[in-house]
């Protein structure tokens, strides 16, 4: 079966002690879910983790940048940043790092929006299982 991703295999080996986490193409690359909410995107060799109000700091304060793209008649920031250089070696600290960006994205979640898969009846496709 054709991943939707090249590097699923390394993001469930990352992620493992956050918990599980689904991929689904988006853009270029893919977004990551958890519980059905997107908290991180890969696009381009480079891991980005949901912020906002509540946690936008702790990626400012690493220097970390905003993901950002340019449209037509506009450039977005929606709300995605760099992820820490140690996150993708570190397996205590992708999970500290995605628990808060899970937690920017519950945040974010519109009351009564449905969660992805919900929608469709489709769940986003899921890692692979790591070979023990």
């Amino acid at each position: 079966m054709h991943s939707p991703c090249s590097c699923a295999e390394t993001l469930a080996v990352v992620f493992a002690r956050f918990g599980s986490v689904r991929l689904r193409p988006l853009f270029d690359g893919c977004a990551l879910y958890h519980e059905g909410l997107a908290f991180g995107l890969w696009e381009d060799g480079q891991l980005y983790l949901r912020a906002d109000a509540g946690s936008r700091a702790l990626f400012e304060a690493e220097g970390l940048g905003a993901y950002s793209y340019s449209g037509p008649q506009c450039t977005a920031r929606p709300g995605w940043y760099r992820a820490p250089a140690g996150v993708l070696s570190d397996p205590e600290q992708a999970a500290l790092w995605a628990r808060r960006a899970f937690a920017a994205a519950q945040r974010s979640q519109p009351p009564g929006q449905p969660r992805a898969g919900q929608r469709r009846g489709r769940a986003p496709a899921p890692l692979p299982s790591r070979p023990r």
